[in-house]
């Protein structure tokens, strides 16, 4: 493998992980929509509210799963990298500090970084306030 294929698979992967989280941009948006929805009705009917709460609640799931692999494509280019070095390849100082700043080789996990964290339990928490916490 020549260092520029690992370049262009994370170059698409990338792009691939783009398409994703516009889209999962664009279901949070609906998932604020209706939370505003139900807290503005005088009356939410009980199974709206659990149906927009799976609703939200999926969306968060799939930001996991994305995040987890576009953390797995950089992972696996690092590897590619680390290899090419290993067996004496000269790599580009780009190529070093993608090897340097990812963890080669690592399984996907879900498990979210600080601020992926923060950011998916903040818009929870205002889809879910919307869709369960009444008007004061």
């Amino acid at each position: 493998m020549e260092e520029i294929n690992a370049w262009n698979y994370m170059q698409m992967a990338g792009n691939t992980s783009a398409t994703y989280f516009i889209g999962l941009a664009f279901l949070t948006w609906v998932g604020f929509r209706i939370s505003t929805s139900v807290y503005n009705a005088d009356s939410a009917n009980m199974l709206v509210k659990v149906a927009g709460s799976v609703f939200c609640l999926t969306v968060g799931w799939f930001w996991l799963f994305v995040w987890a692999i576009a953390e797995w494509n950089f992972n696996g280019v690092a590897g590619a990298f680390a290899y090419m070095q290993s067996e004496g390849m000269e790599i580009s100082q780009g190529a070093q500090y993608i090897i340097a700043n990812a963890n080669p080789g690592a399984e996907p996990s879900i498990m979210p970084n600080l601020a992926q964290g923060l950011f998916l339990i903040s818009v929870l928490v205002m889809q879910l306030g919307g869709l369960w916490l009444k008007k004061s």
